[in-house]
């Protein structure tokens, strides 16, 4: 039995969807400033102290940055997401299928009459089966 996904939820997954990718990059520039840091107190370590102060304040001012870009991103997304539960609930999705949906699936939903199926794996739900 198909589920209907209304075209606001499928805009609000597919925005989901792109702050989800800039997670992922934010993650990136996080170890990224990370691995500079441990290299720069590896320097430090060894006895080489040449530029390692403007090493770690550069890789630190990164890292701060980037985990307040990511703290920013968090309710961007957490207001999203409450949108998103609130317009699939109206159109009838139980709680448990709302929190198990998968946002890239949802946003991609257009075709199919703006229908997805009820199997788990369409949900956003690992099926046990493979």
């Amino acid at each position: 039995m198909g589920r209907s996904v209304p075209e606001r939820a499928r805009e609000l997954a597919g925005r989901l969807s792109v702050l989800f990718e800039r997670d992922v990059e934010l993650v990136v520039r996080l170890n990224d400033a990370h691995h500079r840091l441990h290299d720069a107190n590896e320097r430090l370590l060894r006895g080489s102290a040449s530029g390692v102060h403007w090493a770690i304040h550069g890789a630190f001012c990164e890292y701060q940055f980037v985990c307040e870009e990511r703290r920013q991103l968090a309710v961007d997304v957490g207001e999203l997401s409450q949108q998103l539960t609130d317009v699939l609930s109206a159109a009838g999705w139980s709680r448990d299928q709302t929190r198990a949906a998968d946002v890239h699936a949802l946003a991609r939903s257009r075709g199919c009459r703006g229908e997805v199926s009820g199997r788990s794996a369409d949900l956003g739900v690992e099926s046990s089966t493979g």
